[in-house]
């Protein structure tokens, strides 16, 4: 488990396909697109793929928990 003093940065490092997920919502925040309903749907079917990643990370974590 990490702790409080570590920083998001590093905590990503250990979660690489989440920082790329994290960084696709940065991207779509700072976009050029002009309607907010596009951005709304880009924004929430991100965090959905973000959820998805992170349980998958943390259902992986658990595996290899109880297999060591």
């Amino acid at each position: 488990m990490p702790t409080k003093t570590n920083t998001l940065e590093e905590r990503l490092v250990s979660h690489p396909e989440l920082k790329q997920h994290l960084l696709k919502l940065l991207e779509f925040a700072e976009s050029d697109i002009d309607s907010a309903d596009r951005i709304e749907e880009l924004m929430v079917e991100g965090i959905k793929e973000f959820g998805r990643q992170a349980i998958q990370d943390w259902a992986q974590r658990k595996e290899s928990n109880k297999s060591q």
